[in-house]
């Protein structure tokens, strides 16, 4: 039986849509100043890098581009938002 992707996509599907609300209209210096946001992406950006590793090989070789999201546990969160 094939592997149902589907989970993982509703994953990242999700936190993408949760992360994009919680920066609804801050700019730069809001986000930075915002403790909780900070997290609140990180922690999303985090289950999406989870769920893009539960992803068959095939769609990930099919979606290169688009699925490269790198480990986030190796310190890689920390760059992708860091904003001071």
């Amino acid at each position: 039986m094939p592997f149902d992707a589907s989970p993982a996509l509703r994953d990242i599907e999700r936190h993408i849509d949760l992360a994009t609300q919680f920066v609804a209209g801050m700019d730069h210096d809001a986000f930075r100043d915002g403790a909780r946001t900070v997290y609140a992406v990180s922690r999303c950006l985090e289950i999406i890098s989870e769920a893009s590793r539960r992803l068959p090989d095939e769609m990930k070789a099919r979606y290169p581009v688009q699925l490269a999201l790198p480990p986030l546990r190796d310190g890689v969160a920390r760059e992708i938002v860091a904003i001071e």
